[in-house]
């Protein structure tokens, strides 16, 4: 649990041994799209809005993000896997598009061959966070209110085989209870509903939910990692 992150990839269609940037001198020369495979708001949305803002800007051609929720984050790789290989189609791929290998039985796609990586983006903690309503204010005392309240408690993520679904499953295991998982499109249709009581607990990126808890609409309990974040000094870690 120390380890597990939410982890931001940009990658590009590499469907052909044929693929080739060799007119450098013309490209861009037109629009780049970069395909959010998840639902607007979230933190992989957020940072492709700032990345395509600051390209846009080197390379003086417009970058469009386009959201494909659906199917954590499969939809938006397929879309991209089958688009022309010729550097305007992008994906902002997510742990998660590692992690999909091992959970489908098939995907639309070849993972290793069908992308090529560009850049690694951004590396962000998962924090560990409560609807206020509870009186739980740790870790342990979330693991002795799940056992008693054995199967009631739930716990949002942005989507089955994410990071922050698999940082839940690890504290079931963890701490030996069974909070039951509630899968959503994006981190940011999971906040809302954890915030409005819908959903009790959940490892979320930490550019999701920071106003929130700032705000004290949402109650940290722990961060990943072994040190504690500077925009949270209170929050102890898992470590």
């Amino acid at each position: 649990m120390r380890k597990l992150k939410f982890i931001l990839t940009v990658l590009v269609a590499l469907t052909t041994a044929e693929f080739s940037l060799s007119q450098t001198s013309e490209f861009p020369s037109r629009a780049i799209k970069i395909v959010v495979p998840f639902a607007p708001g979230g933190a992989t949305d957020a940072i492709a809005r700032v990345v395509g803002q600051k390209v846009s800007a080197i390379l003086g051609q417009p970058v469009v993000v386009e959201n494909k929720a659906g199917a954590n984050g499969n939809i938006g790789a397929t879309f991209v896997a089958r688009a022309p290989a010729d550097g305007y189609t992008l994906l902002m791929a997510t742990s998660s598009h590692a992690i999909n290998a091992t959970l489908y039985r098939k995907l639309d796609y070849r993972l290793t061959t069908d992308f090529a990586g560009l850049s690694n983006l951004a590396s962000v903690p998962l924090v560990l966070v409560v609807n206020p309503s509870l009186p739980i204010k740790s870790p342990t005392e979330l693991a002795s209110f799940a056992r008693v309240n054995d199967q009631k408690v739930n716990f949002a993520s942005g989507g089955s085989g994410t990071a922050a679904h698999l940082a839940g499953e690890q504290f079931n295991t963890l701490a030996s209870v069974r909070m039951m998982h509630v899968p959503y499109k994006g981190g940011a249709l999971a906040q809302t509903d954890l915030i409005g009581g819908q959903v009790q607990a959940m490892f979320a990126n930490l550019p999701e939910v920071l106003t929130q808890v700032q705000a004290g609409r949402l109650r940290p309990l722990a961060v990943t990692g072994n040190v504690r974040l500077t925009s949270l000094p209170t929050v102890p870690t898992f470590a």
